[in-house]
C-alpha cells in the first residue's frame, strides 16, 4: 500500500498536505474531496441559503415574522439585528419565485 501525503483539492485544484483536509471515513484516502479552506469559504453561502429555505417554509404556512425571528434567535443564537426586514423581504421574494408568483 502506498502512503499518500498530498492530494489535490477538487474545488480549487491546489495540491495540499492531507492535514489541510477534513477526515472522511468513507473515502479511500480517508479525507474529504475539498480542502478546509474551500469548505470554510463556502460555509456562509450555505447558511444564507438554509436561512432563506427555512424562512420560505415558515412563510408558506403563515408563520408570523416575529415567530420566525424568535426561531432564528433560539436556534442559531442570532440577535434580532441579524435578522433584518431586508432578509425577510428577500426570503419572501425567493419564496414567491419558487411558487411561481411574481
Amino acid at each position: 500500500m502506498v502512503n499518500i501525503t498530498e492530494k489535490p483539492c477538487k474545488k480549487c485544484g491546489v495540491t495540499k498536505e492531507l492535514s489541510e483536509f477534513h477526515r472522511h471515513i468513507d473515502s479511500k484516502d480517508g479525507v474529504r474531496w475539498q480542502c478546509k479552506q474551500c469548505i470554510n469559504e463556502a460555509r456562509p453561502k450555505v447558511y444564507k441559503k438554509k436561512e432563506h429555505r427555512q424562512t420560505a417554509f415558515f412563510l408558506k404556512y403563515g408563520v408570523p415574522k416575529e415567530t420566525i425571528r424568535n426561531y432564528f434567535v433560539r436556534t442559531y443564537g442570532m440577535t434580532i439585528k441579524g435578522i433584518s426586514e431586508e432578509n425577510l423581504r428577500e426570503s419572501i421574494e425567493i419564496f414567491k419565485e419558487v411558487r411561481g408568483r411574481k
